[in-house]
């Protein structure tokens, strides 16, 4: 009953503490590159790519942060073609069932 539990749990417990971090840091990672993504992109549309703060662009975190933004762009612009394809086919064969 309660040893084998107690047991499996003093096992389970610091790889399951090490797993929650590396996916939690993971995601935390996730969270500021797209944070990131989401205010030069307000920047740059509105006074392009030099119109970034220096706040900004002397953080430590800078270059990472950019580097993953840029790489972060096309994979969402290729997500978003392949769901408008998706989107187009599914409206394209409702049309055609319909007449």
């Amino acid at each position: 009953g309660n040893a084998s539990g107690a047991s499996d749990g003093a096992i389970l417990g610091p790889i399951d503490r090490v797993l929650g971090f590396g996916f939690g840091a993971v995601k935390g990672a996730l969270v500021a590159v797209f944070a990131f993504s989401l205010l030069a992109m307000g920047f740059d549309g509105a006074w392009t790519y030099t119109g970034r703060p220096t706040w900004m662009t002397t953080a430590r975190t800078y270059p990472a942060a950019d580097v993953f933004s840029r790489q972060l762009v096309p994979i969402i612009a290729s997500k978003r073609e392949e769901l408008r394809r998706e989107s187009d086919a599914r409206e394209a064969a409702a049309a055609a069932a319909a007449k």
